[in-house]
């Protein structure tokens, strides 16, 4: 019996949480995979759509019964400006495709207030979805087979 428990110790204390391991690897994995498509599918509808843009919720410092107070960061000039999401309540770390207006901000007296209204958020990844998508694209390059220099 002790002999059984001596063999049963190692396979249990590194078999099971290799296991485990194993298993968040490759659900992980998989998920990676299918944000990587959702943001492509997002950079698709981005191009056929006019005067849209995708932006990453920066961060959220209001949510009303109404809609929330963000500021967004712009993904093609980096520029960071103030939001207001009527009726929706998008994360902080969201990243999302959208088209509004710019207007006057009486809450804040900034005049450079973006404006999404529900209609106007177009898609939206949960927060997370750039990171997976990097993750996904650096498996994909280091499993890819190198090209002879020539």
């Amino acid at each position: 019996m002790d002999y059984l428990a001596v063999l049963l110790c190692p396979i249990v204390g590194f078999g099971i949480p290799s296991l485990i391991f194993w298993l968040w690897l490759v659900q992980r994995r998989k998920s990676d995979r299918e944000a990587t498509r959702q943001w492509y599918v997002m950079k698709e509808l981005a191009a056929r759509t006019p005067n849209s843009a995708i932006a990453q919720v920066r961060t959220v410092y209001q949510r009303a019964r109404r809609g929330t107070k963000a500021v967004i960061v712009w993904q093609e000039t980096r520029y960071a400006q103030d939001s207001w999401f009527k009726g929706v309540f998008p994360a902080a770390g969201s990243t999302v495709l959208l088209r509004g207006s710019t207007g006057w901000g009486p809450h804040n007296r900034n005049p450079h207030v973006f404006y999404i209204n529900p209609g106007d958020l177009l898609f939206l990844l949960r927060p997370g979805t750039s990171a997976a998508r990097r993750r996904h694209e650096k498996r994909v390059a280091r499993a890819a087979p190198s090209r002879p220099q020539g």
